[in-house]
């Protein structure tokens, strides 16, 4: 039964409110990531009410900034206590659109993490598209002022919204999460597989991590790791707990087993893509006057970058591995040459030049590939996804 406003504020009054943090798991390797905040009404006998039950009646009334602000301190000690178990550890909370319009709170908000001995960029504000459409310029102005203190910010329910991608494309989002209703008809719908695979390999093209919400099966977390998703939360992981039972958590050292086969599928189809960018933007110049388009644009990273990051991401794990050696030195050469290429276009070089080099670059690109593919067999042979015992299967909230 809904609450009503003055049962809340008796709630907060007594305080009977309070977060409880649910595990993220880095589908890599299959640690604890990081966990997020939720809030929970915990009753005196014990009964936890869930946000849909007394959040309304919160926003409604005015008392959702009241409680944000009288639960920061216990939010910051207990993420406090969490670095003592597990340094690095991040920690991601919801913000509302009616958050933001406070400079109060916001400014509160800033000076309490600023003052804290804990790291901002460990802090992640997760925002609805919702948040985001209503009094955007303010928001616009307070997620600034976040970011430039170092937190990061993600966007919830990806998915869900009429216009989420346009949104996407608006905010410098560092992660999205995938909703858990999308999640959950894994991997029996076809289409929620296909969108599910689309909208990883979007987010790792824009350099984006992708979180899975909702994940309740270990067929469902396996899905996940292969299609190169980055971390995953849900019931059959680790339900919301209290901070006493998220510290024992953290502390069992707990591995579901990960794996980089998805995020090597990634590294190749990234690949392709910004080859199949760069050969477009030469033959372009190729068949026009030279002055009647603007100069060939560099990736800001250098060409490859994406694969850039996945050997920050992922390739550690297989630095040990003659295919690993091999193509980074292979990628190094890809490289150099595609820079070539673009140098030649830009100053002025035959066209029989311009494709000479470009028959080299094809080669190169085709030993990239291939590499990748003996990287992924190594993949194949060290990856151990551990059989976690069964989770509940009830519905998360």
């Amino acid at each position: 039964m809904p609450a009503t406003d003055p049962l809340v504020a008796s709630a907060l009054a007594n305080g009977e409110l309070a977060y409880h943090y649910q595990p993220k798991i880095d589908l890599h390797d299959g640690r604890v990531s990081g966990v997020e905040a939720l809030l929970r009404w915990v009753q005196p006998d014990g009964r936890v009410i869930l946000p849909g039950d007394f959040v309304p009646a919160a926003q409604a009334s005015g008392l959702m900034q009241t409680i944000l602000l009288s639960l920061l301190e216990r939010l910051l000690t207990d993420f406090g206590a969490m670095q003592a178990v597990q340094p690095g550890l991040a920690l991601s909370f919801n913000l509302a659109a009616e958050d933001f319009g406070s400079d109060v709170v916001m400014a509160t908000l800033r000076q309490r993490i600023e003052g804290s001995a804990i790291d901002p960029a460990l802090f992640q504000v997760e925002l609805t598209e919702t948040a985001l459409f209503e009094g955007s310029e303010q928001v616009r102005r307070q997620v600034r002022l976040l970011l430039d203190l170092g937190m990061s910010l993600a966007m919830d329910d990806f998915g869900t919204g009429y216009s989420t991608i346009d949104v996407l494309s608006q905010w410098p989002f560092t992660a999205v999460k995938l909703h858990q209703g999308l999640i959950q008809r894994l991997p029996a719908c076809p289409r929620s597989s296909a969108i599910v695979h689309g909208c990883i390999q979007m987010a790792h093209r824009l350099g984006i991590k992708v979180v899975a919400e909702g994940i309740e099966s270990q067929t469902v977390y396996d899905f996940l790791v292969k299609a190169g998703c980055s971390e995953g939360q849900g019931f059959w992981m680790g339900r919301p707990m209290p901070v006493e039972a998220l510290l024992s958590f953290l502390g069992e050292e707990r591995n579901l087993g990960g794996g980089a086969i998805g995020s090597i599928h990634l590294a190749q189809m990234q690949h392709l893509e910004e080859r199949r960018r760069l050969i477009e933007g030469v033959f372009s110049r190729l068949s026009v006057h030279p002055g009647s388009l603007p100069p060939l644009t560099r990736p800001a990273n250098g060409v490859g970058h994406s694969l850039e990051r996945w050997y920050a991401r992922t390739g550690p794990a297989f630095s040990g591995g003659r295919a690993f050696q091999a193509l980074e030195l292979s990628h190094v050469k890809y490289q150099t040459l595609a820079n070539t290429v673009l140098d030649a276009v830009e100053y002025g070089a035959t066209r029989d030049e311009v494709l000479r080099l470009l028959h080299l670059l094809t080669a190169q690109s085709a030993e990239v590939l291939a590499l990748l593919q003996f990287v992924e067999l190594d993949a194949l042979q060290m990856q151990t996804l551990s059989k976690a015992p069964a989770g509940p299967e009830s519905p998360e909230s």
